[in-house]
């Protein structure tokens, strides 16, 4: 479909309360920044919203409205963005929906059955979006089009798995039976791989100026880990082709060409944490990140001489570390805060976008330089499996302290795969953290586990159904012990989705003061849930006959009656598990999912959460 509206307001934008950073971008010229927020609007409505401003501060500098959408999450592959190649014009996935938008103010939106995976523009101006295995197009000169599907003109081709464009020339990775065929969009044929023994889930495509092209295959995981393979297309050389490890929040594998001859990687490789990992075509393995960094992000250079990279420092409990570090090894800075994103300008200049760490959530955006060089700072390069992580402490996300707060909640986030990659998967613990500090005059204490347990590195804490169950819970009990150092009120849990599972376990073992559902999957047993399933007990009446029946903690149960992955019918079998004497509540969002998307639904689960919580801080609190 087609959305075309007025010039919007360019004397600045919205203002958003709790404005949660998702992504931004950095025209091709460099003179614009395009950012994405999302956040509560001033009609006290949930929404995502665009803006762009010019990169070069001035005293004429304005931040412009693009857009705004009542669709608040990503697509699978985080919030992409794409621009045209004069700049002019920016493209915005938004889950089932394109955004796109000129510098005008005209806007236009694109609608498709089954999620956005990969939008870029051509060397003619025509934007390409991959909505599920379906490679779109559309003209830039002719952007108007009344409906989408499967039938019409725009369509290119199906089967598709990934879209590369390089030096003007389109490549595409396609399956045809038991082969990953990639093609150029005139028809000719570059390679061909067999996957005849594999179960491939995810496929992209990299190319660097002299038009190497690199094909990487990764497979659906399977207890822990799976194979991954990067291959130059030109002589078949193999960079990758191996078991890495794997998260439970997400497929913590991501690679970047560095040139024809060199790629960078970061993932699990060997018993320690998620690292950046250098790797040539003789497949020689280097780290670039110390062990005591677990990193979740990183961000090169257009010369791929400089890298941000960003993550959970676990030598220290609940810290986070951001460092800016060249590809031989040099440190130029190491800061302990969490950085969301890094937009390089130039090969020098870059935007670097980082919580504030203020009382509510804020994140900043400041335009630095690369400072200069001392050899001081040089790091050493570690060769791969070298080292142990069996010594370091255990890792634990936490939220900031407050030793004086008047009550504490311990945050277990589920794995969602649509919230995977940067701050998105954070936004809940954000806006649950939002509703606790609106709770005066007591101030909240709010821990978050970043998924279900086992939060580490190494493939040592991703091998068994055992060490899960064990590591999930151990995490629990830490937090709240580490929080009751801190609080002199009653301690809540609060857990998401798969994250229920061990808060379920936790709970028939121990009593504290109130405990929240949300969305809660009892059962790994469900076909969906692929690659978590096995990680838990399969046992469908698990919960409601092993654990409900011993819980003494008051409880709140959010649901969405459309729940495709965990039934709402779940619930409502747990309920009736519950001892008959026990305070609960089971609060049914009609017309939710999974994951959230109306601002209704939102209003819901926050303000029966804020009650809930009311209620139990507002009791006489004793010591359990």
């Amino acid at each position: 479909m087609m959305k075309e509206r007025p010039v919007p307001d360019f004397s600045s934008r919205v203002s958003l309360n709790l404005p949660f950073y998702l992504a931004a971008s950095s025209s091709p010229c460099g003179q614009y920044i395009a950012q994405v927020v999302i956040g509560w609007s001033m009609q006290n409505k949930m929404e995502t919203q665009c803006f762009f401003s010019h990169s070069v501060k001035n005293a004429q500098e304005k931040n412009i409205n693009l857009w705004s959408s009542a669709t608040l999450i990503p697509t699978a592959n985080g919030t992409l963005m794409a621009w045209q190649n004069n700049g002019k014009r920016l493209a915005v996935s938004q889950f089932l929906s394109v955004y796109v938008s000129d510098l005008a103010g005209n806007s236009w939106i694109y609608k498709f059955r089954k999620p956005v995976t990969s939008i870029i523009y051509d060397s003619e101006d025509t934007l390409l979006i991959l909505a599920g295995d379906t490679l779109y197009s559309y003209d830039a000169q002719n952007p108007y089009y009344d409906r989408v599907n499967e039938e019409c003109d725009v369509v290119i081709s199906h089967s598709i798995y990934a879209v590369e464009i390089v030096n003007g020339v389109t490549y595409i990775a396609q399956r045809y039976l038991d082969m990953i065929f990639v093609i150029t969009n005139g028809g000719t044929e570059v390679f061909r791989y067999s996957v005849s023994d594999r179960d491939i889930d995810k496929v992209s495509l990299q190319g660097t100026d002299d038009n190497t092209i690199f094909l990487a295959l990764c497979d659906r995981p399977v207890k822990g880990s799976c194979r991954f393979t990067v291959v130059r297309l030109y002589d078949e050389c193999l960079f990758i082709d191996c078991e890495v490890g794997v998260g439970i929040a997400e497929l913590k594998i991501d690679w970047h060409v560095l040139d024809n001859r060199s790629l960078a990687f970061f993932g699990e490789l060997d018993e320690t944490v998620c690292a950046l990992w250098l790797v040539d075509e003789t497949r020689c393995f280097k780290r670039l990140t110390s062990l005591e960094l677990e990193v979740d992000m990183a961000r090169w250079s257009p010369d791929n001489m400089t890298v941000i990279v960003s993550g959970k420092d676990i030598s220290k409990l609940g810290a986070r570390r951001s460092l800016c570090l060249g590809r031989d090894g040099y440190l130029y800075w190491d800061r302990q805060v969490a950085t969301s994103d890094a937009i390089w300008i130039n090969d020098n200049d870059y935007l670097w976008v980082y919580d504030s760490q203020e009382t509510s959530p804020r994140w900043l955006q400041v335009r630095e330089t690369l400072p200069s060089i001392s050899e001081s700072h040089i790091n050493t390069v570690q060769p791969v499996f070298s080292v142990s992580s069996t010594a370091l402490p255990k890792p634990l996300l936490l939220a900031r302290e407050n030793k004086t707060a008047g009550f504490g909640i311990l945050y277990i986030m589920g794995p969602h795969r649509f919230f995977a990659y940067g701050p998105q998967r954070l936004f809940y613990h954000y806006s649950i953290r939002s509703q606790l500090e609106a709770i005066e005059p007591k101030r909240g204490l709010v821990f978050g586990l970043n998924g279900t347990g086992a939060l580490g590195g190494g493939r040592s804490k991703r091998m068994s159904t055992q060490v899960y169950e064990d590591a999930a819970l151990d995490d629990i009990k830490t937090g709240i012990e580490y929080m009751r150092e801190y609080c002199n009120g009653p301690i809540i849990l609060v857990a998401a989705s798969l994250g229920c599972l061990p808060a379920l376990r936790f709970l028939a073992e121990s009593t504290i003061d109130g405990a929240v559902f949300l969305n809660p999957v009892y059962s790994a047993d469900i076909p969906k849930l692929q690659p978590w399933r096995y990680l838990y007990e399969t046992n469908n009446g698990a919960a409601q006959n092993k654990y409900a029946p011993l819980i003494n903690t008051p409880l709140l149960l959010v649901h969405g009656q459309r729940d495709p992955i965990s039934p709402s019918l779940h619930s409502s079998d747990f309920v009736m598990s519950l001892p008959e004497d026990l305070y609960f509540e089971y609060v049914t969002v009609p017309n939710e999912g999974h994951i959230f998307q109306s601002n209704e639904g939102w209003r819901t689960l926050l303000d029966s959460m804020h009650t809930f919580i009311e209620t139990i801080i507002n009791q006489p609190h004793g010591t359990n």
